[in-house]
């Protein structure tokens, strides 16, 4: 079970070395970290669970970054019912 109290952090890139030393860098400074190779993997997630930070690659094979925060930001606006 997360720990309600840590920052959790996403991380959405498609190369494995940049996952793990972003996960390295934020777990030294006790952040959760939870992270996807794909942002198709990512979306299909419960990324609303809390509080949150998504780091992306924007240039990532299939959906690229800026589709995934635009995705993420739909997502947040249906969910608190804003129309614009």
């Amino acid at each position: 079970m997360p720990d309600e109290t840590k920052i959790l952090i996403y991380v959405v890139d498609d190369d494995a070395s940049v996952r793990k030393s972003l996960t390295m860098l934020f777990m030294s400074a006790d952040m959760e970290v939870k992270t996807f190779e794909a942002a198709e993997d990512f979306l299909k997630g419960q990324f609303r669970e809390k509080k949150a930070c998504l780091i992306s690659d924007i240039k990532l094979k299939g959906l690229n970054g800026l589709v995934t925060f635009k995705s993420v930001r739909m997502v947040i606006i249906q969910s608190i019912g804003f129309e614009y």
